[in-house]
């Protein structure tokens, strides 16, 4: 993935950043890469202290990880039949949570990982239904955000 394209929208608020010019791993820290990418606006948010470089190793370096995110499905129960669509709309609602949070994936306003697409993929699958019946309404390339320990 090109990392002129870094969304800082997508770095979730509660992410660490680093903004240890000093530190060798940097070029390929996605911590300073979010850093990097942080708006002007931005003034204030988690950051790893130098302690955390020793050695030239650090406890908080995180490898860049792309991933291609889903965005939306509005057209998901297009080919369904009328008595699946009820259970597979409710499987679909514990899956992701609550009807609540179900629409704002459907809508887009929340992203699909991988794993969550290749679920509801096989949730299809399971109701007899071929690979391409999941259609989703875009794909966007973004970075995955894990927690540190």
């Amino acid at each position: 993935m090109n990392h002129q394209l870094f969304p800082f929208s997508q770095v979730p608020k509660d992410w660490t950043l680093c903004f240890l010019s000093e530190c060798p791993l940097k070029e390929n820290c996605q911590r300073w890469l979010a850093y990097s990418y942080a708006p002007d606006d931005v003034r204030v948010r988690s950051c790893v202290m130098p302690q955390a470089l020793r050695s030239g190793r650090c406890h908080y370096y995180v490898e860049p990880q792309p991933v291609r995110m889903a965005s939306g499905f509005r057209n998901i129960f297009r080919s369904v039949r009328r008595e699946d669509y009820p259970s597979m709309l409710g499987a679909l609602f514990n899956y992701l949570g609550s009807r609540r949070t179900f629409y704002r994936y459907r809508s887009g306003e929340k992203l699909l990982s991988p794993e969550q697409q290749s679920w509801m993929k096989n949730l299809f699958k399971k109701y007899g239904y071929k690979d391409d019946a999941v259609q989703f309404d875009k794909f966007i390339d973004t970075y995955q955000f894990p927690v540190a320990h």
